[in-house]
């Protein structure tokens, strides 16, 4: 969907206009205000309508209003008390209006930018959040991944698509704004789109290699320092954990490197994101139950979401303050007969023995090795890992939080605030030294699993046995909100792109 500015409200058009309405308030104003909807306060239908929450009326000019109206539609959808409203419900409103357009096909809804500074002023937030929060969320409810279906022209439900955004401003000149909101929103919205595109996507097409490739495409299309370490590169340096995940697979790991360079006070230290980046999980000999399996695909969205900031970065460097580093440790784990047993024991490229008691605990032997790499390579001024990592996870916080690890309160605050702003939500958890002990092995420095109580905390205190207490460390576990088994209010069944904007914005502090 592209996003189009119109300036002159005599030329506003579009298939039709999406207005927001309270219960317990007038948001509007005068409809007269806004060219072209002078028609709306006497429209019977926006007469009626209470602005419940959902609540969705369609309103239409008169025929003799509908000569002189660029807009003769409007979308009125209801979001309940506006003193009660947060940047959820605007979300919510959102996706169910433009659910509500895909059915009726509207291809070109439109916007207007003074109901946006309108809604500013009811949620106490500035006017370029609000916009910001508006277009993010339309683009992400267009979204379509139809890439692997068949239609024929018989079919009602065919594809559609989205085509244009219409953003409606009456004066002369937008405000200053406007022009960043739009630079930034685009790029970010590619990001999110590449990190669905590519978690949704089949394990059979998904695979290391693939990611790898995209990996190269955008390093050549947007300048970035890329380096994939194949099989032999990565044990020549000692990753043995990240090896021993992917052996039983024909589709062999990789570890892929991709850096923006950056300039100013941080270029030297990078700030490094990490990605898992498991394109199937089986659970390896610890096989997991079939049903839902099919969803294993997505044990990659860590990985993706790497990708997807690089690719906002790429579209707008702006985004990115100093040098930023992706690490994507990417493999297939597989049961066949060279695959890691339960028992077996590696040693990982940080020098620490790991009695693998569970093959299903298999995200964090992939990232403890790209944690070590990370910090053999550069000085990091702060590391971010993010990994669809535990079941355990969702069981505490459900399926729209992320567990959120860290061992420095500045970069847990930061990563929070970003989230509540983005409706990422990162919810922070404890990292008790306690619980350590679950790790213990017999044979080995440590277990890559212990009981299943407190099973989200102790694989992040895996982890942190493999950061450096002076290295700002923090650990997003995505396993609830990374990929959807069902629709929900805000996403389709499948990928959501969770984590690029929260990313993106710490790439900009």
């Amino acid at each position: 969907m592209n996003i189009s500015l119109i300036t002159k409200g005599d030329q506003w058009k579009g298939d039709c206009i999406l207005l927001p309405s309270f219960t317990d308030a007038t948001p509007l104003g005068p409809a007269a205000a806004l060219p072209g909807l002078s028609w709306l306060d006497e429209c019977p239908a926006f007469i009626e309508h209470s602005g419940r929450k959902k609540e969705i009326t369609l309103c239409f000019a008169g025929p003799a209003q509908h000569k002189h109206s660029g807009l003769a539609k409007a979308v009125v959808t209801g979001l309940g008390k506006h003193s009660a409203m947060t940047l959820h419900d605007l979300r919510e409103g959102l996706v169910h209006t433009v659910r509500f357009c895909r059915e009726k096909r509207y291809a070109s809804p439109a916007i207007s930018l003074a109901i946006i500074e309108r809604l500013a002023g009811r949620i106490n937030r500035p006017p370029e959040k609000i916009l910001e929060e508006c277009l993010i969320t339309v683009l992400q409810a267009s979204y379509n991944f139809d890439l692997y279906r068949s239609f024929s022209e018989k079919d009602d439900d065919g594809p559609f698509n989205f085509k244009t955004l219409y953003l409606l401003d009456s004066g002369r000149r937008p405000p200053a704004y406007v022009k960043t909101v739009l630079a930034g929103v685009e790029a970010v919205a590619a990001g999110i789109r590449l990190t669905r595109d590519l978690t949704n996507g089949p394990a059979n097409e998904v695979t290391p290699g693939r990611i790898a490739e995209e990996a190269i495409e955008l390093a050549k299309k947007y300048g970035f320092i890329c380096r994939v370490l194949d099989v032999p590169a990565m044990r020549s340096l000692g990753m043995n954990a990240l090896l021993a995940v992917g052996q039983g697979s024909r589709n062999e790991p990789r570890l892929i490197i991709l850096e923006h360079k950056g300039t100013g006070a941080h270029a030297a230290n990078p700030l490094v994101f990490i990605g898992k980046g498991i394109t199937f999980d089986t659970g390896g000999i610890s096989l997991k139950p079939s049903a839902g399996m099919q969803a294993m695909k997505g044990d990659m969205a860590g990985a993706a979401a790497v990708l997807g900031v690089f690719e906002a970065i790429g579209r707008n460097p702006a985004l990115a303050k100093g040098r930023i580093i992706g690490l994507l440790a990417c493999a297939e784990n597989m049961p066949d007969g060279a695959a890691t047993r339960p028992g077996d024991i590696v040693r990982t490229m940080k020098g620490s023995s790991v009695e693998i008691v569970n093959t299903d605990a298999e995200g964090r032997l992939a990232l403890c090795d790209a944690l070590t790499y990370a910090q053999k390579e550069w000085s990091p001024r702060a590391m971010v890992d993010v990994a669809t990592l535990t079941g355990a996870c969702v069981v505490a916080l459900g399926t729209q939080a992320a567990g959120l690890f860290c061992n420095d309160d500045e970069l847990r605050e930061t990563l929070r605030a970003l989230g509540e702003e983005t409706g990422e939500i990162c919810w922070p958890m404890p990292l008790w030294d306690t619980l350590r002990e679950n790790l213990k092995s017999a044979f080995a420095d440590i277990a890559n699993a212990g009981p299943r109580y407190g099973g989200a905390i102790s694989a992040a205190l895996f982890l942190k046995h493999f950061v450096d207490d002076s290295v700002p460390w923090a650990h997003l576990d995505i396993a609830g909100p990374g990929y959807n088994d069902s629709s929900t209010s805000l996403y389709p069944a499948g990928a959501t792109g969770f984590g690029v904007r929260t990313l993106v914005g710490l790439a900009g502090r």
